[in-house]
């Protein structure tokens, strides 16, 4: 997990958080923290305050960082800069999710013999740095090219550059027939879908349509008996159960077995912002 220092939730309310990332205090808008209420003023517990603006699109501060860096741990390191869409380079409620990728890959494979994971929609890499720490041979893929030389860079900052990790700047749903048609097989089975994506040639993605087929193509290339899978999703009618009831139908997995759950973020006072739903399972479990 993030050590304090380097990712804090410091406050919510009125439509914005506010964050530590390695001692850079930001500021941004955040809907679901719409209908609660900020219970402090600025912190100034952290060196910089910078702002982002989603109607201007612009980042304000005394010192806005170009790049910065936050540790997960003794794991991996992601950087950070600032984008016109407000983002950074990490969604920290993922942190539990990373620690459990490390966990369920160290468990479920005592005899060390390489296991291989696809992690789709893969942004800069959290998954798959926490996969490939674990010994895990990963394939990332995200549409965008840029996202996934961020990720490769990541993986640079990590020490973890000369592990095996593909690294495919491609449309997911394109990429995943292929593999079918390839006869590839997985063992682990990571995604994090939006609810609207394009790919390099305009391919469209579109989370209510393409989801149920994409878990249909992740059996196929788990062969039906995957190691572990982690579904997470930031999207509004794709709540925690849903998802749980959509894995177990289509891996045919008991409902009992997938765990389902808000991913959160906390503040130190125990306050917590929901941050998307995920489900889990692995053959441990089972």
């Amino acid at each position: 997990m993030f050590a304090d220092d380097q990712y804090e939730l410091l406050d919510f309310g009125n439509g914005i958080k506010l964050e530590n990332f390695n001692g850079v205090t930001v500021e941004r808008p955040c809907p679901a923290a719409k209908s609660a209420r900020r219970s402090t003023a600025a912190s100034e517990t952290s060196r910089t305050l910078v702002r982002f603006d989603r109607q201007s699109e612009i980042w304000s501060g005394e010192s806005v960082p170009d790049a910065w860096t936050i540790k997960f741990g003794s794991s991996f390191a992601l950087e950070l800069k600032p984008s016109p869409f407000g983002h950074l380079g990490v969604f920290p409620e993922q942190a539990a999710n990373w620690q459990w990728l490390m966990e369920t890959a160290n468990s479920i494979n005592p005899d060390n013999e390489e296991l291989n994971a696809i992690n789709l929609f893969a942004y800069t890499g959290g998954s798959t740095l926490a996969l490939s720490s674990a010994g895990v041979r990963v394939t990332h893929v995200d549409a965008a090219s840029n996202i996934c030389r961020r990720a490769k860079r990541n993986a640079a900052l990590s020490g973890l550059d000369n592990r095996p990790i593909r690294w495919i700047a491609e449309d997911v749903m394109t990429f995943l027939k292929r593999e079918v048609k390839r006869g590839r097989r997985y063992d682990i089975v990571v995604a994090d879908p939006p609810s609207f994506g394009r790919g390099p040639k305009k391919q469209q993605w579109k989370l209510n349509r393409d989801l149920p087929e994409l878990l249909e193509l992740a059996v196929e290339l788990t062969e039906g008996s995957p190691a572990a899978i982690l579904i997470s999703c930031h999207t509004g009618g794709f709540e925690a159960p849903v998802l749980q009831k959509m894995v177990s139908q289509t891996f045919g997995l008991p409902r009992r077995q997938i765990k389902a759950a808000p991913m959160v973020l906390r503040t130190s006072s125990g306050r917590t912002l929901n941050a998307g739903h995920c489900v889990r399972w692995s053959k441990d479990t089972s």
